[in-house]
């Protein structure tokens, strides 16, 4: 049996509740319906967070976007490796010398291991006299490709297929109406 002053107690209590159930339904709704969490709010500014105190833990998802971040803040050694793009750009050359008037030659020019070829092309050199006719040599093709033949250094797949260039192939005629030329063909070759 519980003591006499207990019981009066919670008689107490429940008659205090029963009496002000109004009055504290009335509290709670006007609480909760309140601009109080918006002044609240509105009180915190960055002087009240200390320095350091937002960690990226604390950022929610996708929460840092492009307008939040001021122009020319963001640098390449803040990028990850695969973001940076292409940051060094070589040229390849190859040459045949001894390239005849009327002959027609194609070569492919291979970029180093893990760049992609951007470009190519090739020329004949030195160029005819052109007041007598000759030219600088002709280009038939030139094409991206992505993979090289064991067999033949000028054997190649064109590019198309989704892989990335490792090579450029050109062919050129020597149109120059002399003898005795030098073929050129590079590629241009970007790795990261």
């Amino acid at each position: 049996m519980r003591p006499q002053t207990e019981v009066s107690r919670t008689r107490s209590l429940g008659r205090h509740l029963g009496r002000n159930a109004v009055a504290y339904l009335a509290l709670f709704l006007v609480v909760a319906i309140s601009p109080l969490p918006s002044w609240a709010a509105k009180q915190i500014g960055s002087a009240q967070i200390k320095n350091g105190a937002v960690t990226t833990k604390k950022l929610a998802n996708n929460a840092v976007t492009s307008k939040k971040i001021k122009n020319g803040q963001v640098t390449k050694a803040d990028l990850a490796p695969a973001a940076r793009g292409y940051t060094k750009f070589v040229t390849v050359r190859e040459t045949v010398a001894d390239f005849d008037n009327g002959e027609s030659t194609s070569r492919s020019v291979r970029c180093a291991e893990g760049a992609v070829a951007i470009g190519g092309g090739a020329s004949v050199s030195p160029p005819g006299l052109l007041f007598l006719g000759g030219s600088a040599g002709q280009v038939g093709h030139s094409i991206p490709v992505t993979s090289f033949t064991l067999i033949s250094p000028t054997g190649t797949a064109p590019a198309g297929d989704g892989a990335a260039p490792i090579g450029w192939r050109t062919e050129v005629t020597n149109d120059t109406g002399e003898n005795d030329r030098t073929a050129s063909f590079w590629a241009i070759c970007a790795s990261k």
